[in-house]
């Protein structure tokens, strides 16, 4: 039977505290993109196709888009990635304990 040691159980619980941080700033990083392409996409309808800088801007809106989209997977891959790791730890508790 294999036992987890303090030292080994404060390593895994502080990599997800810091997990969890990461995942925390990082949500609130593609929150405030989404906020922002919303504040431009609701003006997309309203810009002068014949504006020379029409163009641009609703290519910007796009990249933000694509960005944000690329964000979130990220995100997504990361959450997983901490379940795994608490899955982790789960077991080594549950090992710990027997």
């Amino acid at each position: 039977m294999e036992t987890i040691t303090n030292k080994e159980l404060k390593t895994q619980a502080n990599e997800i505290f810091q997990q969890v941080q990461s995942l925390g700033n990082y949500a609130a990083i593609i929150r405030s993109m989404d906020n922002s392409i919303f504040e431009l996409a609701s003006s997309y309808d309203v810009i002068d196709d014949n504006h020379p800088e029409a163009e641009k801007f609703k290519q910007h809106i796009g990249d933000l888009i694509s960005l944000s989209a690329i964000l979130l997977s990220r995100y997504e891959n990361d959450i997983e990635n901490l379940s795994d790791i608490a899955d982790g730890l789960s077991t080594c508790l549950a090992k710990g304990l027997e």
